[in-house]
């Protein structure tokens, strides 16, 4: 989630809340927690994410838009 996050405010040049952004995303409920992490952040890790993309293609041709 924080690397999707920089790379939307580096897109956007603008900062962006960290917690109204990961909130925004989890409810569009097409991103899928994976089994592997991202240990170079921290000694625990962090989990990593995947999109889903039968429900992204299924909101997309329901209309689906998404904007910060």
């Amino acid at each position: 989630m924080r690397q999707l996050q920089k790379m939307y405010k580096a897109i956007l040049d603008t900062e962006l809340d960290k917690r109204y952004f990961i909130n925004k995303f989890n409810s569009f409920d097409y991103l899928k927690k994976t089994n592997e992490k991202d240990m170079s952040s921290s000694k625990k890790g962090v989990f990593l994410f995947e999109v889903d993309e039968d429900k992204y293609q299924k909101k997309v041709e329901e209309g689906f838009w998404f904007k910060i």
